[in-house]
């Protein structure tokens, strides 16, 4: 049976496909609430600087949603600390600005707070998002 914990980051990505780049800001509200509202997330990797509030994490989801969809999660490996903390290691499915991308790896390692999400990392080779870039830039030429 899923922890209390897994449960909450399950939810989340349940509800994180219904989500585009029209969704309205009570839609976006509704994602805020399993984080804490001083989460440090990583939300496009370890790459990016993180956002620290719900109000960084809702601008910051909102920007990311103008071109990328979560089609698909599939993890690969799953690992629960003593803490309650969470890493996974996952192969998504994604849109990225109408392209498909099968495969992505990535891992996340989540902490957690009174039942929210506290701090999330998010480690990807951002490489393959950044090929789709490119071909639609060699396109517009």
């Amino acid at each position: 049976m899923a922890s209390a914990n897994s449960q909450t980051l399950e939810d989340m990505w349940a509800y994180l496909p219904s989500l585009n780049s029209s969704s309205t800001d009570s839609a976006i509200e509704k994602y805020l609430q399993y984080f804490t509202p001083t989460a440090t997330v990583y939300l496009s990797g370890m790459s990016q600087p993180p956002t620290t509030s719900h109000e960084s994490l809702a601008t910051g989801l909102k920007s990311l949603l103008t071109y990328w969809g979560h089609l698909e999660r599939k993890v690969v490996i799953h690992v629960e600390g003593k803490g309650g903390e969470i890493v996974n290691a996952m192969e998504n499915k994604l849109l990225i600005a109408g392209e498909v991308v099968e495969g992505f790896k990535e891992c996340e390692v989540v902490k957690f707070e009174g039942g929210k999400i506290s701090e999330y990392l998010l480690y990807c080779d951002p490489a393959p998002i950044m090929a789709v870039f490119a071909k639609k830039a060699e396109e517009k030429e």
